[in-house]
């Protein structure tokens, strides 16, 4: 139930937003712009940046807290023919997350135009090939092939990290949960490079709108 209260609470919030109708191709070349977003560092210079551009091509980004007992960490459907949606929670409150997820979905919007796509905490989707198909479009997203093959042999110092992210334009953090997402690092290691968000910060931006 908690899961259904999430996803119903998205829609009522993606019903706010007035959309364009969908646009897949104008969605798919708007994710190069979408990606810059990543480099910021606080939701407030972000937030609405993401909901105004998905917005121009049909595509409602909400972001909904997880109530009790609730895991996911995003959620992507069709609505109709002419809007889908991606609900984000925030789940992990770290820029890695929060942006592999966002990418994600996307994929799923771009991808898989028929079912309702739930990523939680317990579902790795090493079983679904719909799931295999987002993260590596997000991963490709994020990373192009070239710079996915350097990952190996990148050399883990605060200015090799630095470097590595300004020249594919991603934040360290993203970088680190790549790194880590590949068995390079571990996941206890290196995460003080992670922008870390909290819901009260992103609460008030939230109501600061409304």
């Amino acid at each position: 139930m908690s899961v259904s209260a999430w996803l119903r609470k998205g829609e009522i919030e993606a019903s706010k937003i007035n959309c364009q109708p969908f646009n897949q191709a104008l969605f798919e070349e708007k994710l190069i712009e979408i990606k810059k977003l990543t480099r910021k560092k606080n939701p407030i210079n972000f937030i609405f940046d993401l909901q105004n551009i998905c917005a121009e091509t049909g595509v409602a980004v909400v972001f909904v807290k997880n109530p009790k007992g609730c895991t996911a960490s995003g959620a992507a459907y069709h609505i109709s023919e002419k809007k889908a949606i991606i609900i984000l929670s925030f789940r992990y409150l770290s820029d890695d997350q929060f942006w592999f997820t966002f990418f994600h979905e996307a994929g799923h919007i771009l991808l898989h135009k028929k079912g309702v796509f739930v990523e939680e905490l317990n579902h790795d989707g090493l079983d679904d090939e719909e799931e295999k198909e987002a993260n590596a479009f997000s991963t490709n997203i994020l990373l192009s092939k070239e710079a996915q093959s350097q990952l190996n042999s990148l050399e883990l110092s605060m200015e090799g990290i630095a470097r590595f992210a300004i020249n594919n334009g991603i934040s360290p953090g993203i970088l680190i949960g790549q790194l880590q997402y590949i068995g390079r690092i571990g996941y206890h290691q290196l995460n003080g490079y992670k922008r870390r968000y909290t819901w009260t910060d992103i609460s008030s931006i939230l109501n600061d709108k409304i």
